[in-house]
């Protein structure tokens, strides 16, 4: 997945070397695109259609988070210590996170994959 550094303040994109190697502190401002959607990292933005969507901030980083991990299934164990800390969870917190998530995607989207009693894995083919 290519990750797209924030165009600069002219709406310029930087050089194409510049997309390939991110620079050292722009992991913290990062866009990916899929399907209909832009994530905007460090502006903690959803995107759909060009319409921003408002997102709770545990649905975002756990949207970052399995972008990140869309390589593999994140156990559930997994997603409640990185995305969750060691803040007290209810049961229920995860599954709700995933629906509001899924609720903002738009239900078309997709994109997060449920593997029953395991975990989840984002699976967008299109991302960049």
């Amino acid at each position: 997945m290519l990750v797209i550094p924030l165009s600069s303040p002219r709406g310029e994109l930087p050089p194409p070397s510049c997309l390939d190697e991110p620079s050292p502190g722009a992991h913290a401002q990062r866009v990916v695109r899929f399907g209909r959607c832009e994530i905007r990292t460090a502006r903690r933005e959803l995107f759909v259609d060009g319409v921003r969507r408002p997102l709770q901030p545990r649905p975002f980083d756990l949207l970052v988070y399995l972008i990140e991990n869309g390589d593999r299934v994140v156990t559930r164990e997994e997603l409640l210590a990185q995305v969750w800390d060691a803040a007290a969870v209810q049961p229920c917190s995860l599954p709700a996170a995933i629906l509001r998530l899924r609720q903002a995607l738009g239900d078309e989207q997709q994109v997060i994959r449920t593997y029953h009693r395991v975990g989840y894995r984002f699976i967008a083919p299109d991302a960049y």
